[in-house]
């Protein structure tokens, strides 16, 4: 348990170190802020993206120079607290020293508001988080490392889509931000044609008596009224 607490004070101390002071820059961002693990979030549904430190390395290899990928780690990661074994196998000294050699990779303090990434940043990365569609209706570009429940929106990029096409970031980054709310638009008036109401309670099956053409209905234009209202 020593052994344990100590290490995640080294990690933390290294992680802090490590971190920008200074937010202003004229690069471009990429935010990927990372997942808490083991979840499945990332195993299995990142598949062989799972390790995020390797995902954020291969990233850091593709983008142009006039860009930089902003990291922070997860709160509930490392915190300094009874040991969880869940999380033991999951950072290392190697793992947050291999970020820290790449050049076009910040680290952010463990206090560094997301909602500020958001804002900062021209893209959102993530392997399945749900930054990705915090960072979409704030009409931001999502780059996705796994499946998530929002991968038709035309907004939304597999990786893999990205590494394959060497004009991703000369194309793509045109793109206005009224190009980006059109797709999540379309994307959440889709949702309408596929969506079905379930519940794993029955009593509120019971206790329901709306049709489930008018919940879905419902369900998306709440979603387009809370975006339309929190867009800035």
């Amino acid at each position: 348990m020593i052994a344990h607490l100590y290490k995640k004070l080294v990690l933390r101390r290294l992680w802090k170190k490590n971190s920008i002071k200074n937010f202003n820059t004229a690069k471009k961002i990429i935010y990927f802020p990372l997942h808490f693990q083991p979840e499945r979030s990332t195993d299995p549904e990142a598949s062989k993206y799972s390790d995020q430190f390797s995902s954020i390395e291969i990233l850091s290899k593709f983008i142009p120079n006039e860009w930089e990928i902003w990291v922070k780690e997860h709160p509930r990661q490392i915190p300094l607290e009874y040991p969880n074994i869940r999380r033991y196998h999951y950072r290392t000294k190697h793992d947050y020293l291999k970020l820290i050699k790449l050049k076009n990779v910040k680290l952010l303090n463990l206090d560094f508001p997301s909602e500020l990434g958001i804002n900062k940043c021209t893209v959102v990365a993530s392997c399945t988080g749900s930054i990705l569609w915090e960072g979409l209706i704030k009409n931001k570009i999502a780059i996705r490392f796994g499946s998530t429940w929002h991968d038709d929106c035309k907004s939304c990029f597999y990786i893999e889509d990205v590494l394959n096409n060497k004009k991703f970031f000369d194309t793509q980054f045109d793109k206005k931000q009224n190009s980006i709310e059109k797709n999540v638009d379309e994307f959440i008036d889709r949702l309408s044609e596929y969506s079905i109401i379930s519940s794993n309670s029955s009593l509120f099956v019971k206790k329901s008596k709306i049709e489930e053409n008018i919940l879905v209905n419902n369900f998306t234009s709440f979603i387009k009224s809370y975006i339309k209202t929190n867009k800035n």
